[in-house]
């Protein structure tokens, strides 16, 4: 007969495997991200697991958190009290701010107690977390593709990708990236004991070649990231680990550069054509093209942000220039813009420098998920002073950037250090400390420090997608709790 505990056990490790995971999925209009306040009716039953002392830690933080974020939004919206009580919209926005910020706090909250009451049922079982992934992933695309046959052609055909094209699961191949990635260097460096289990070894294999099908800039970059953060965690220099890490991020850079541009197909008339149930997709609807890895990452992306001459733009740009506000620009702008960084590496500068920029203006911070109010900070500055110190960069971005990433500053690093202000470096330097302390194992280190880094220093999506928010406090509570001996299943 199975024990009260026993199912405790499987029903957490099912509900943070789809927290973590599963986070753009929404199952009977629940999103999945959200799946571990199903796990409400257990903290009455964890009584002597009660801590006062973490339950008013974690009240004062919050409460400071809000009250961060109130003042800041009242400050931009210029809304006093008077304002809100005599006047019915200005009632409503600040209302609606209300309800936003208490949902969101108080789903950390609620976050911050579960990981603390079950932190021992999650780290003990990672393996069996992936594992469960590994299965639910390699069924659900099986099924999915089985129903969609036509999305098989965006493995072998030149097309802006699998996910960003079906949706499934993910809404980019980005976001696929951040969470497989972690997940193979872990099967990777664990390679012994996945060979004692094969069926699980054969997933892993599943998974990546669904990566490499799937290639883009975004992957190669991811890998070879977090490759060398393994590689310099890893204490041990020439283990059978390293050596394995280190041929699979040479085989990755071979590919890396034998990779070419290609024509791709655009992602609404192809999707348009799928519907339609077209099988001649490929061959009739192209539109723009997709620069390699090489070519995006080096060519219109390091080499040009290096170049110190004058890049030459096209010439139909001026008669838009002068009124360009940063997303005004009339054209559909492509990656190869003459003169111009492409897209992804434009949108990723900016959120660094721009964050820098409103560090200095909000020290404090402009509060959790209020991004947004910075937004456009530094490229306004821009705008009007053409001697700042990153103006000749600004020079050179792509057309339109502005309108992108507008909530999530396109890496976690930049949302943190504009939200949090100088207190965001207590999580950096925690992190760093985690990183190299011995409170994780090795094989710990390899996911759960993967995950966060690659979020916070190349492609983030906010906290509450790709298990950020979830792994943040999980490894954060890992630093203040006392060593344990946890033996892992």
């Amino acid at each position: 007969m199975v024990k009260i505990n026993q199912i405790k056990t499987y029903f957490i490790i099912l509900i943070t495997t789809l927290s973590i995971f599963f986070s753009y999925v929404t199952l009977f209009s629940f999103p999945l991200r959200f799946s571990f306040i199903l796990a409400f009716p257990f903290f009455f039953f964890e009584k002597k697991n009660f801590n006062k002392q973490l339950y008013l830690i974690s009240i004062i933080v919050i409460f400071l958190f809000f009250l961060e974020a109130m003042f800041v939004n009242l400050s931009v919206n210029n809304l006093g009290l008077k304002s809100i009580i005599s006047n019915i919209e200005n009632k409503g926005i600040f209302y609606n701010f209300l309800k936003q910020k208490i949902l969101e706090l108080g789903i950390i909250f609620y976050l911050i107690i579960f990981v603390f009451y079950y932190h021992n049922i999650i780290r003990q079982n990672l393996k069996t977390i992936i594992n469960l992934f590994l299965i639910i992933f390699f069924l659900s695309s099986i099924y999915f593709v089985y129903n969609n046959p036509l999305f098989i052609k965006t493995f072998y055909t030149c097309t802006t990708g699998f996910f960003n094209l079906s949706k499934f699961i993910y809404l980019e191949n980005s976001h696929f990236f951040l969470i497989s990635i972690p997940v193979i260097l872990y099967i990777l460096v664990n390679l012994d004991l996945y060979f004692k289990s094969p069926l699980y070894l054969l997933l892993g294999l599943y998974l990546l070649i669904f990566c490499i099908l799937n290639q883009t800039s975004a992957y190669f970059i991811i890998v070879f990231l977090s490759s060398i953060l393994i590689l310099f965690l890893n204490d041990n220099k020439l283990s059978k680990q390293n050596i394995i890490i280190f041929i699979f991020l040479l085989l990755n850079t071979i590919y890396f550069f034998n990779i070419k541009n290609c024509e791709s197909i655009d992602s609404e008339i192809y999707q348009k054509c799928i519907t339609a149930n077209n099988t001649n997709c490929n061959e009739n609807y192209f539109g723009g093209g997709l620069l390699s890895p090489k070519n995006k990452i080096y060519d219109t992306g390091i080499k040009l942000l290096l170049s110190n001459d004058n890049q030459t733009k096209d010439v139909e740009e001026n008669k838009y220039m002068k009124n360009y506000d940063g997303k005004n620009y009339p054209n559909i702008v492509t990656d190869d813009r003459k003169g111009r960084l492409n897209i992804s590496i434009s949108v990723l500068i900016y959120s660094i420098i721009n964050s820098l920029e409103s560090l200095k203006k909000y020290p404090l911070g402009v509060g959790i998920n209020q991004y947004q109010i910075t937004h456009e900070l530094s490229f306004n500055r821009y705008l009007i002073e053409n001697d700042l110190y990153f103006s000749k960069i600004y020079d050179n971005l792509a057309l339109n950037f502005l309108s992108l990433n507008k909530t999530g500053g396109s890496l976690n690093f930049s949302k943190l250090l504009a939200e949090f202000g100088i207190f965001s470096f207590v999580i950096f330097f925690s992190l760093i400390y985690l990183s190299l302390s011995k409170k994780m194992t090795f094989e710990e280190k390899v996911f759960y420090v993967t995950l966060l880094f690659i979020q916070i220093s190349f492609r983030g999506t906010g906290y509450f997608n790709n298990g950020f928010i979830f792994v943040l406090i999980f490894t954060l509570l890992i630093l203040v709790k006392k060593n344990e001996n946890i033996k892992k299943k």
